[in-house]
């Protein structure tokens, strides 16, 4: 257990100490991408999912071809890899409920790391101090392939090579490698700053973008498995105090990129667990600023497409650019092998299931306000209320001009999941809960706006009271959600509410900028749990 973690904060009149367990260790996963050689991160960034070698079996007829399915051939397993877990459980002096504490499995954002959770976790893991009645949640979290934590610039998490008690094989999930600028996978110690998951989203490779985010998946379906193994693991460690999880009451939060796989887990989760004693069904999912149209998205994303399109420009001499065929055949490929792991093809699948998404919307003109700048509300004038991004790169000059895609970003996905306004009377689970204010980050800058300048405390305050709405719910009786603050959600009545009331709105400062995009700076939380937690008890 991490001591570091432990904070104190105030609740109303009351001074308490955070006495949240934050509990470091390692599971040992199944990897099926390729392992980096010594010295060289090369394959990180060519390899895919190769075939499974089932030659032996002289009951099997041979595949019919090497491209890895649903069906047949299976991804053949590289090797088993031990990377480190995190599991953030209410305080020691918490009453354990009947049963045990129901949990959350959250996947953090793209370029982050597995500190990401802490913020919500930590809200998760209180609830019981302000309202006894209400539930505590442990919550579990790991590393997205290629991604973790180096040995700068983290608070509060330790490297998995510098935790005590560690196996030998126990490696961070980017094995020590990160991209240069020129997006090469180099050792991280040659790097003055390297990044988690800059070698996850890879634009030359469309396998391996694919296969990543299809192993982020199958690595949550593990977890998922080995929640029983993971109470045990601190019930039998020497210095840390027992907990009991409740292994009926699965949740699921995904946020940002990172949906583009994990949008389907907890689908796949539930049709698996039918034949599986092992897999643990998800009662409920909590889909944070996520989106569909992988491609497309990136296309019209304010943060990302600046990047991506300028370099591919370059990189073709003026090939791959807006208005050619090349870049739409570029683009319509890339989507092409991404569709078994992107949400928009899960979207329906969820009709009438529990799920509950998230976006920034922002206001209009509102420079204080602005809608989500990593993944676009939507692509498309004539279907949504946001169109193609158009913009200039003010260094360069290059023009961004896009034409209208129906599929990209987060209104779309909502519409396939036939998502209600989450306010609108008589709406019913799915829904969409569409905020005024806050940034891309906020799930985990939280209203820091020294790390994230558009965060809001005030959105964070709302998303983490709907979330836990959402998860202590009666399913079979309840299926709509509580707007506790209207004046940041689009849609909610205001009347007899002062918006202008301190804790009721928290908007940016357009004049500072932000980074409100899936961004190393998105994953620090720097601030401290104590003051994220006393905006929402109403410190």
């Amino acid at each position: 257990m991490n001591p570091a973690l432990r904070q104190s904060v105030g609740l109303g009149e009351l001074a308490v100490d955070l006495d949240i367990r934050v509990y470091e260790g390692e599971i040992t996963l199944p990897y099926f991408q390729a392992l980096p050689e010594e010295g060289s991160g090369d394959v990180l960034k060519t390899s895919s999912w190769q075939p499974a070698d089932f030659s032996g079996e002289e009951s099997l007829d041979a595949a019919p071809s090497d491209r890895i399915s649903y069906r047949f051939p299976f991804a053949g397993k590289t090797a088993d890899t031990s990377v480190p877990i995190v599991v953030a459980a209410p305080e020691e002096t918490q009453a354990t409920p009947t049963g045990g504490f129901p949990v959350i499995i959250y996947q953090h954002a793209a370029t982050t790391d597995r500190s990401a959770i802490l913020p919500l976790a930590t809200a998760a893991g209180l609830t019981c101090i302000a309202e006894p009645a209400d539930d505590c949640f442990v919550t579990i979290g790991i590393d997205q392939p290629l991604h973790g934590i180096f040995d700068t610039g983290i608070v509060g998490l330790t490297p998995i090579s510098s935790q005590d008690g560690a196996s030998a094989e126990a490696t961070e999930r980017h094995f020590g490698f990160a991209a240069d600028a020129d997006l090469n996978a180099v050792a991280a110690a040659e790097l003055e700053a390297p990044e988690s998951g800059s070698l996850f989203l890879n634009f030359a490779n469309y396998a391996n973008t694919r296969d990543n985010m299809r192993q982020g998946a199958l690595d949550l379906f593990n977890v998922n498995a080995s929640l029983q193994a993971i109470e045990d693991a601190i019930n039998n460690c020497g210095p840390c105090t027992g907990l009991q999880i409740n292994t009926d009451r699965v949740y699921f939060v995904t946020h940002s990129l990172s949906g583009m796989g994990g949008a389907a887990v907890p689908y796949v989760t539930n049709v698996a667990a039918a034949d599986n004693a092992n897999l643990n069904p998800i009662t409920a999912s909590n889909f944070l600023n996520t989106g569909g149209g992988f491609a497309r998205l990136v296309e019209n994303s304010q943060s990302v497409a600046p990047r991506v399109l300028p370099g591919l420009d370059d990189a073709s001499d003026g090939i791959l650019t807006q208005g050619r065929t090349e870049l739409n055949i570029y683009f319509n490929v890339f989507q092409g092998l991404l569709d078994s792991a992107d949400p928009t093809a899960f979207a329906p699948l969820y009709r009438d299931e529990r799920v509950l998404l998230t976006e920034i919307v922002g206001v209009p003109d509102d420079a204080d306000r602005p809608t989500d700048d990593t993944v676009p509300n939507a692509a498309d004038a004539v279907e949504y209320l946001l169109g193609p991004l158009a913009t200039t790169i003010p260094e360069t000059g290059f023009v961004i001009e896009g034409e209208n895609m129906p599929l990209a970003g987060t209104d779309p996905l909502a519409a396939a999941m036939n998502a209600e306004s989450t306010p609108d009377a008589g709406a019913t689970l799915p829904l969409i809960t569409r905020y005024l204010e806050g940034s891309h980050g906020n799930p985990i800058s939280a209203g820091q706006k020294g790390a994230d300048a558009f965060s809001s405390s005030a959105v964070f305050t709302e998303m983490t009271a709907q979330m836990l709405e959402l998860f202590t719910q009666d399913a079979e009786a309840e299926n709509s959600l509580t707007v506790d603050n209207p004046c940041v959600v689009k849609g909610a009545d205001t009347s007899g509410t002062d918006c202008s009331a301190e804790g009721n709105s928290d908007a940016g400062d357009g004049s500072e900028g932000g980074s409100g995009g899936d961004s190393g700076d998105d994953g620090d939380t720097g601030g401290g749990a104590g003051d994220i937690i006393g905006d929402i008890f109403g410190a």
